[in-house]
């Protein structure tokens, strides 16, 4: 008998422990509560429309379903950067959803396009369709493009399915929500009111009900056993990393290290969740630099695939091995996720820079590259933005652009060089607070024996800049140019006329 019931627990646990391994969908809720949200839907405000129709749907969808919150909006007025995973993907805790949710009030803009990137990186490497519902009141009004990233995260493989709400609209935004929920595979419904927003949610509800019903049907348990992971990259990749390391996340242990990584290779294991972590190579013995690549779970008989992409770095010859006063002078580059702001590669110059430029692997995804130059000040610079890396494939980001200051009066201590910026008054999103015009791209800084930092050229993707300048002497900075161009594929000559 004791052995009886020992078999029906081992059953019970098979069978209960974490439904989304069993391919069950999920849904990520991105909802607005831009200052918009204040005005009237109806009879009641749109937050509280929105409120009360989460906490009808959310309860409701089928229990395997998992569920994340990611808000916009909701904390600072005129802030382009106001975006919060406020429940991560994969949750099954909706009672702390719906309170996030209850929380909310209106306050700032409407960064769709941030926003959707924040939503999107939870899901890389998720074994699982994730549908994203986003409900919107507006426009995106922070300069971004959400339907071309979306298109971008189509093409790097992402599993979502996009569905979005416009919550009494005009035009442009109805248009411009219709072309996400398209791009996305999935539909777009108009809502007027607190009523018409749940049909739309109850929509959005009874398909994801049916993938779970089809999943249901499909479904086995996993066996333990031996199955196998087939890890691949694009060739050149493979020559930046030192190693990659496979661990078991059920107890974070190490299981296995491949030395000599190869663009394409098989790993048996036995059946479980496995993490990979990189290994990036620094230069002059320098100890590697490690970031996850993604995980995998091995099922006994099968063998499962994790095919990376890789990011190539091109830029001028004459920048990259000219005389180190001429030349592109950099400590660190580093590759971040464009929507979590994740850091994702990591490569040090350790005093040599043999791989600074080499293809680096990374996950199917949207990133942007940065580089730490030697300024004197050693903060980030943002070189490239949203390069969309395909599975098998490499993408390469071109570095074109930039500014290199002339030599002159030595009375110059530091710069600084902001970018521009088009975000979109609104004065229900703004309110009284100062609309930001720039953003703070590079500072050099001159050092106590030497200022060649001031004048090695930095490069910048392209656009309209304002430049600062710090003068021995000075108590405040001197604004030294507004509105410079940096063009495509050229490096300004910036003389700063002391």
């Amino acid at each position: 008998m004791a052995r009886l019931l020992a078999c029906f627990a081992l059953l019970f646990l098979v069978a209960e422990a974490n439904p989304a391994s069993a391919g069950y969908p999920e849904v990520l809720f991105v909802l607005d509560s831009s200052g918009s949200m204040n005005e009237p839907a109806g009879d009641e405000r749109k937050i509280d429309a929105a409120k009360r129709v989460m906490n009808q749907i959310v309860p409701g969808l089928e229990p395997e379903v998992r569920v994340g919150l990611v808000a916009y909006g909701h904390r600072t007025p005129g802030s382009c950067s106001d975006v919060e995973t406020l429940i991560a993907a994969g949750s099954d805790d909706r009672s702390a959803l719906l309170a996030r949710v209850a929380a909310l009030e209106p306050r700032g803009k409407t960064p769709i396009t941030k926003a959707i990137l924040a939503a999107a990186s939870q899901t890389k490497g998720r074994d699982v369709e994730t549908s994203l519902v986003l409900v919107s009141d507006g426009i995106e009004t922070c300069g971004g493009d959400p339907c071309a990233v979306v298109r971008q995260l189509k093409e790097a493989g992402a599993r979502l399915v996009v569905h979005t709400v416009g919550f009494n609209v005009g035009p442009a935004a109805a248009s411009q929500l219709a072309c996400l929920a398209s791009t996305g595979g999935g539909e777009y419904f108009d809502a007027s009111d607190g009523d018409s927003l749940l049909a739309a949610l109850e929509n959005v509800s009874q398909e994801i009900a049916e993938k779970v019903e089809a999943a249901r049907i499909e479904s086995v348990a996993a066996e333990t056993g031996l199955g196998k992971i087939e890890l691949s990259m694009p060739y050149d990749s493979a020559q930046s990393l030192e190693a990659i390391q496979i661990n078991r996340v059920a107890d974070g242990r190490r299981i296995k290290v491949i030395r000599q990584v190869e663009p394409d290779s098989l790993h048996p294991l036995p059946a479980g969740e496995y993490a990979l972590v990189a290994w990036f190579a620094i230069p002059n013995h320098g100890e590697p630099t490690r970031s996850e690549l993604g995980r995998v779970t091995v099922r006994k008989g099968e063998t499962t695939g994790l095919e990376l992409g890789a990011i190539a770095l091109n830029l001028p010859e004459d920048l990259t091995y000219a005389e180190w006063s001429d030349r592109v002078n950099i400590e660190e580059v580093a590759i971040y996720d464009a929507g979590s702001d994740n850091l994702v590669a990591s490569v040090l110059d350790n005093g040599n820079g043999f791989y600074n430029y080499l293809d680096k692997p990374v996950p199917a995804g949207v990133y942007d590259v940065r580089f730490r130059y030697k300024s004197g000040v050693g903060e980030l610079t943002t070189v490239a933005r949203q390069i969309v890396v395909k599975p098998g494939r490499t993408a390469t980001a071109t570095l074109d652009s930039g500014i290199r200051v002339q030599r002159g009066d030595k009375s110059l201590m530091g710069w600084r060089l902001f970018r521009r910026t088009h975000a979109t008054a609104d004065a229900a999103e703004d309110g009284a607070a100062l609309q930001a015009q720039r953003e703070l791209v590079l500072v050099t800084k001159r050092s106590w024996d030497k200022a060649d930092q001031l004048y090695f050229p930095y490069l910048v993707p392209p656009g309209e800049f304002d430049i600062e300048a710090d003068i021995k002497g000075m108590d405040e900075p001197l604004p030294v140019a507004n509105g410079v161009t940096i063009e495509p594929g050229r490096l300004l000559e910036f003389d700063m006329g002391l």
